[in-house]
């Protein structure tokens, strides 16, 4: 198998270390939490922004493998910061889909090595686990209702 290849050359040690840098590459995205499938059908529908700590399922307008746009899955966030004046809201994904996890570089991501060798990736479009939206652009923005544990309602804040 080529994973048990050895050669002695300094040329061949140099392909085999620029492969091996190449599978290790690790990317941030992977630590997203991976959360059963939810049936978010069943969530009310936003109108407005729910408070800062509140988590909240939404769509986007995403990139995708070809550079075009597409509505994205659902996703979770977890509300950081709401902007009222320029109605922006700040979001720390907690669940995305899988095809944004551990993706190959496509043709306008740049990749170059750091100073120590390790392989960097520096993606066309961001792969952050904390965004900032316009909260008009957020797809369908429904609140996540766990059920209640001591038996209080869900205290929706007013805008």
């Amino acid at each position: 198998s080529p994973g048990f290849f050895y050669s002695y050359s300094s040329e061949g040690q140099k392909q085999r270390q620029l492969h091996e840098a190449v599978t290790n590459t690790s990317v941030p995205v992977q630590n997203a939490v991976d959360i059963p499938k939810r049936d978010y059908s069943v969530l009310p529908l936003l109108a407005a922004p729910p408070q800062v700590g509140e988590r909240i399922a939404f769509k986007r307008l995403e990139l995708n493998e070809n550079y075009s746009p597409e509505v994205s899955s659902y996703k979770e966030g977890r509300i950081i910061s709401w902007n009222a004046d320029k109605k922006q809201i700040e979001l720390e994904i907690l669940s995305s889909s899988a095809s944004q996890i551990a993706k190959e570089p496509g043709k306008f991501d740049l990749v170059y090595q750091s100073a120590d060798g390790a392989e960097l990736i520096e993606y066309a479009v961001p792969q952050d686990t904390k965004i900032t939206e316009s909260w008009d652009s957020l797809i369908e923005p429904r609140l996540i209702v766990e059920p209640p544990i001591n038996g209080s309602g869900i205290e929706n804040g007013a805008v």
